[in-house]
């Protein structure tokens, strides 16, 4: 927590529309570098999941970098220029040292192929469907290419001021939608969606759409305007684009703030509700991923206190329900995760039937019932694949099989073994 997801619901993707904000003060600029080719190209802190590529391309731990807190990392596999995710996810990463490019191949088949440098470079889906990735001589994305069986779609990206200000959508060669970025500084402010009505010369008329976003003077995302907001305000005889403070307040369907590097405070719904953010840290010796580094308090409006706790990759071991900040407060925890404390795949979870104690002194937070409460059991096989589902009575109980599941691999040309559901029986 702590990076708020914003964007305009309803706007096609790789517009950049559609993208989570970093609201770190001192974020990964890597990432953010990977993201669409280098630097930032909505200006501030946005970041484009639809243009993400590799961060530290060329050394010996890659990470595919898709916005704040979202990154896969890989670490050498067994041969030279073979990468393994590091942790529970199945993606193959090889460098391919004849084309000086980095092939990403997911278990649906999907391969990402990126250039030397890390950005995206093109993405060839599992049905035949292919896109392409083109720049300009300064790495600034130009087009997003899919050829399909039927036709074409594009989107194609006009530049001011070393920022995105417009992508257009093509479908074949039909001018289908038109985002237009506004800017203040390098702060994105306003996202306009128009329409082609017609089927010749392009008539956009007026935005069918449009999201007004406000900042604090540190650069920092402060209120978030979506389409139905903006049109309300409209409506109200209110411009969003040079709306005051005051009436943001009230139209904003969420407005940030902040300490730190972190969210301290989010309203929702015109400050109708809040949610007031409250963070802990632990550091545990050793690399175990069944320990908690992280705890997030979660104050709502009604007083109610919802606390995470995650571990040192960014899981959820544990979420904890309080009626009140009181000590007699009701206590009660929806949700428990065990983790192979290596790889992090989950193998066990539990709801507050099955818990025991909780002691955030205790390596592993949660101690289980040894003959109570329902238990969900997870297993793999050796390459890492689910093969199985089951429940058992507390910690001490038999596993009964609720679901097993096989798949099926499959070599396809220039992809290697892709992976596929074979059978699953209940």
């Amino acid at each position: 927590m702590g990076q708020p997801t914003v964007g305009s619901p309803g706007v096609p993707p790789n517009t950049g529309s559609l993208m989570p904000y970093d609201a770190g003060v001192t974020y990964d600029s890597s990432g953010n570098n990977a993201a669409g080719g280098g630097g930032s190209r909505f200006g501030g802190k946005w970041l484009s999941g639809g243009l993400s590529g590799l961060s530290g391309a060329g050394s010996p731990q890659p990470y595919y970098y898709r916005g704040p807190n979202r990154s896969l990392p890989f670490q050498p596999g067994g041969s030279a220029g073979q990468y393994d995710a590091k942790y529970f996810n199945l993606q193959k990463l090889a460098f391919n040292s004849g084309t000086a490019k980095y092939d990403m191949l997911q278990p649906s088949g999907t391969i990402r192929t990126f250039h030397s440098s890390g950005r995206i470079e093109s993405v060839a889906g599992k049905c035949g469907s292919q896109t392409s990735y083109s720049y300009d001589s300064s790495g600034n994305i130009m087009g997003v290419n899919t050829v399909l069986e039927d036709g074409t779609n594009q989107y194609a990206y006009a530049w001011s001021g070393g920022k995105i200000i417009e992508v257009i959508y093509r479908v074949n060669a039909r001018q289908v939608l038109r985002t237009v970025n506004g800017y203040d500084g390098n702060n994105l402010v306003t996202v306009k969606l128009y329409e082609n009505t017609d089927d010749g010369t392009p008539d956009w008329g007026g935005p069918i759409s449009a999201t007004r976003y406000s900042y604090h003077a540190d650069g920092r995302i402060r209120h978030v305007i979506p389409p139905a907001q903006y049109r309300q305000m409209v409506n109200n005889g209110i411009d969003p684009d040079v709306a005051t403070e005051s009436q943001l307040n009230e139209y904003a369907s969420s407005e940030y703030f902040y300490t730190g590097d972190r969210v301290s405070l989010m309203y929702k719904n015109g400050r109708r509700y809040s949610h007031q953010f409250a963070y802990a840290f632990n550091y545990p010796s050793g690399t175990n991923l069944n320990q908690w580094t992280t705890r997030t308090t979660v104050t709502l409006s009604d007083g109610t206190l919802h606390v995470y706790y995650f571990n040192r990759i960014g899981q959820m071991m544990l979420h904890k329900v309080a009626e009140s900040a009181a000590s007699s407060a009701k206590v009660w925890y929806p949700l428990y995760q065990y983790f192979d404390p290596d790889n992090g795949r989950i193998l066990q979870s539990a709801g507050n039937s099955a818990i025991a104690t909780v002691s955030e002194s205790s390596p592993g937070l949660v101690t289980l019932n040894a003959s109570e409460g329902r238990i969900t059991v997870y297993a793999y096989n050796s390459d890492g694949r689910q093969e199985s589902v089951g429940i058992k009575k507390g910690s001490g109980g038999s596993v009964g099989l609720l679901q097993s599941m096989s798949d099926e691999g499959r070599s396809v040309t220039a992809k290697g073994t892709t992976y596929g559901p074979a059978t699953k029986a209940a």
